[in-house]
């Protein structure tokens, strides 16, 4: 089923928070006046995988276009205050500078459904509640994602692996396929069929040609809108986890993604039919070159970057013996030969490795032992530095980055350095509009201003959202003049348990006079209505509330029924 249109409907309707949040983060080392900063993660290990954690700031050149800039921020790893203490004496609790405790880690497990078969399933899951596991230990919080009639939460953010664990638990009894291996294989049993009745009729390979590319063309087709699929999915996914505070690293499991899809086959037609490359190989090439899905998969990066998501993607294959073992065929131009096996792989491995390296991640491919998958992101943890600058006007396009070594610190330490390649330098970001949908997705409920939501339908086509904010949560904004709030409503809903249809999206600024009265604890609340167009059936939503000058949010997810009046949730719920 394709999630094409309902993910950039979503994407679009949507404005994401960039990379350029406006943030205060104790844990950086700051020069004044703190600014909107663009945050780098960059991962710092030796030539043998081990973290470096005792850099400073002035090790570092940072690049943007290729251009040097200012490092305005700086974060250095937790372990390096061992470092720090040998350096100066003092107990570590010391050596660290004041507000150092480390920017929240939240590790988030997104299983694509639509690509899992049940080989490697069981393996590349519980692989993940390894990883999960590895984290939690460390202090992170974890989440399951999944499409269970729509994509949604299968777990709390929790720091109980026993609830990760038990989330995963369900996928390993979906009925789940994908069709990749299986219908590549019915591809090339057609052709063979094809060639063999061609025989018959007097019609060689050169004759038969444009239909068994046709062949091939169908599956590399459907393969490319799998591909292009699973890359939205996946920015819907990064891009709704940009209202969760902090680093996040998403585990993507998944399998069959292709770079070139079919390109193994049409390799393989020209082993089967040599005749063809002799006179034509062009014939086999071009078409080879149809269907490129990287452009999609650094979409879906770029949503990453902007909601500073690392991605781990996972490969659930599972081992799989060589083409070249099965003994089943009697005509050997009809089993893969090496190369083509080395182009399959090479084909289904490179997006992996593509998703990680954009957003400066590891791809854990099948090959990859568990406890190695581990150690490499433990040493990810221990050598990750956080560096920001400040970015020029907003433009609305991408710009590369480059982190690097001063000359002289690379010639002592020889350090291989991963970080995000890019940045979207967006317009002004609208943060309540991503978290608003994070708690729509994903139930991500916070609520510091105390505010009451209510959800009715009033009729088959209108749902009435109420607001009631208390004016003792509430902070007047700067300047002379009476005293005056303002607040920024953003309700984002979508029909119940679909996984097809976009998310809709509606705005209210709201700006009040306040009293000495209101600013007390007595001063009462101050209500606000909203009507939304909604069509049949039961309907989710997310609303969020976000005082201006305090910075204070609530947000919160509801639902209505299919008959008018139906409330998911009354007033302080």
């Amino acid at each position: 089923m394709s999630h094409l249109p309902v993910a950039f409907a979503l994407l679009n309707s949507v404005r994401l928070i960039s990379a350029q949040e406006e943030t205060q983060i104790p844990a950086l080392r700051l020069k004044p006046p703190a600014a909107r900063l663009v945050l780098v993660d960059a991962l710092v290990t030796d030539s043998k995988g081990r973290p470096i954690a005792d850099l400073q700031q002035e090790d570092f050149e940072l690049r943007e276009d290729g251009r040097l800039v200012d490092i305005a921020a700086f974060q250095a790893p937790r372990g390096g205050l061992a470092e720090a203490a040998a350096r100066t004496g003092l107990p570590e609790a010391q050596a660290a500078p004041k507000g150092a405790e480390r920017e929240p880690l939240s590790v988030v497990i997104y299983v694509d459904r639509q690509l899992l078969s049940p080989p490697g399933r069981k393996h590349a899951i519980d692989q993940a509640a390894a990883l999960a596991e590895s984290y939690i230990a460390k202090g992170a919080r974890a989440l399951v994602i999944a499409d269970d009639n729509g994509l949604r939460p299968l777990s709390a953010l929790t720091g109980d692996i026993v609830v990760i664990r038990a989330a995963l638990a369900r996928i390993q009894g979906w009925n789940t396929e994908s069709a990749g291996a299986a219908e590549g294989a019915r591809v090339t049993e057609n052709i063979r069929a094809r060639i063999e009745a061609g025989e018959v009729e007097k019609c060689d390979c050169l004759c038969l040609l444009p239909e068994l590319v046709s062949m091939i063309r169908g599956y590399a087709t459907f393969r490319a809108v799998e591909a292009r699929d699973a890359a939205t999915r996946l920015a819907l996914v990064a891009g709704a986890l940009g209202g969760i505070p902090g680093r996040k690293a998403l585990v993507y499991v998944s399998e069959g993604l292709e770079q070139r899809p079919g390109i193994h086959l049409y390799d393989q037609l020209g082993t089967i039919c040599p005749e063809v490359f002799r006179k034509d190989a062009s014939a086999i090439y071009a078409p080879m070159q149809e269907f490129e899905t990287s452009a999609s998969l650094r979409e879906a990066t770029a949503r990453a970057n902007a909601a500073r998501v690392t991605l781990y993607p996972l490969d659930s294959r599972g081992l799989t013996t060589l083409s070249t073992a099965d003994v089943s065929q009697g005509d050997r131009r009809y089993v893969a030969a090496a190369r083509s096996d080395n182009v399959r792989e090479a084909n289904l491995v490179n997006p992996y490795r593509l998703l990680a390296d954009e957003t400066g991640g590891v791809a854990i491919i099948r090959g990859m032992d568990p406890s190695a998958a581990m150690k490499r992101l433990d040493a990810d943890e221990r050598g990750h530095y956080v560096i920001g600058f400040i970015p020029g006007d907003p433009d609305g396009r991408t710009h590369s980055l480059t982190v690097s070594l001063n000359s002289r610190t690379q010639m002592k330490r020889n350090a291989d350095i991963r970080h995000r390649r890019s940045y979207l330098r967006a317009e002004l970001p609208e943060r309540r509009g991503q978290r608003a949908l994070s708690v729509l997705l994903f139930g991500l409920e916070e609520n510091m201003l105390d505010a009451a939501v209510d959800v009715r339908r009033m009729s088959a086509t209108v749902a009435r959202v109420h607001v009631s904010i208390p004016l003792r949560a509430l902070k007047a904004l700067p300047g002379p003049g009476p005293a005056q709030g303002r607040a920024q409503i953003v309700v984002s809903f979508r029909p119940a348990g679909s996984g097809t249809n976009p998310v809709q999206v509606r705005e209210k600024d709201l700006t009040y006079d306040l009293t000495a009265e209101d600013l007390s604890r007595d001063g009462g609340r101050r209500d606000v209505v909203i009507d939304v167009p909604i069509g049949d059936g039961d309907y989710d939503f997310g609303i969020g509330v976000e005082d201006v000058a305090s910075g204070y949010a609530c947000y919160l997810r509801r639902s209505v029924g299919d008959s008018p009046r139906g409330a998911g949730g009354g007033p302080g719920d």
